[in-house]
C-alpha cells in the first residue's frame, strides 16, 4: 500500500491548478490573436475602397418640344428629368440664339439668359416656365440643359425652338 502525505497532495494540487492556468492564459491569448487577425482580414476586406464616380449624368428634356414655336410675350414652359448613380448637384439653363448674325453692323436684339437651379440627390424633375420677353428678335434659339453632379461630371443637351411673332394655326 502507498500512502501519500497530506503536504505533498497539497503540492500536487496546487501545481495541478498553475497548469491549469497556465493553459487557460496561452488559451486566452491564442484567441485574441484569432480575434484580431478576424479583425484585421475584416478591416481591409471588408471595407471597399470609395468608388470612383466617372458616369455623366442624365438629362432628359420632356418640354419644349424640340422645333417647337413659342411667341414673343408668352411663357415658355420646360419640364426636366435629372439622375445621377452618385449625387446631382447643379442643374443649369442657357438660352441663346441658334442664328449667328452674318452682319455685325446691323444690330440685333438676341435672346441670352442663363440661370442656375441647386439640386441634390440621385434623381431631380424640374417644371417652371420662362417669359419670352417681347423686345427680342424672332428667330431660332437653343434650350440648354447643362448638369453637374458632386466629383465634377457634367452633361448637357439641347432642344431647338422657334421664337416667333404670332402663333399662326
Amino acid at each position: 500500500m502507498i500512502f501519500v502525505h497530506i503536504s505533498e497532495f497539497k503540492i500536487f494540487t496546487s501545481g495541478f491548478s498553475e497548469l491549469r492556468i497556465t493553459i487557460f492564459i496561452i488559451f486566452i491569448k491564442n484567441i485574441m490573436k484569432v480575434f484580431f487577425y478576424i479583425s484585421l482580414t475584416i478591416l481591409f476586406l471588408g471595407c471597399k475602397k470609395a468608388e470612383t464616380d466617372n458616369q455623366k449624368p442624365f438629362i432628359t428634356i420632356l418640354k419644349p418640344a424640340n422645333h417647337a414655336n413659342i411667341s414673343l410675350g408668352h411663357n415658355l414652359l420646360y419640364e426636366i428629368e435629372l439622375k445621377d448613380d452618385f449625387q446631382l448637384v447643379e442643374c443649369r439653363i442657357k438660352i441663346q440664339s441658334a442664328t449667328i448674325p452674318m452682319n455685325k453692323n446691323i444690330e440685333s436684339n438676341l435672346w441670352d439668359t442663363t440661370f442656375v437651379k441647386s439640386i441634390s440627390g440621385i434623381e431631380a424633375y424640374i417644371k417652371d416656365q420662362l417669359l419670352v420677353p417681347s423686345i427680342i428678335d424672332s428667330g431660332r434659339y437653343l434650350f440648354m440643359v447643362y448638369c453637374k453632379d458632386k466629383t465634377g461630371n457634367e452633361e448637357f443637351t439641347a432642344r431647338d425652338f422657334k421664337v416667333i411673332t404670332a402663333i399662326t394655326k
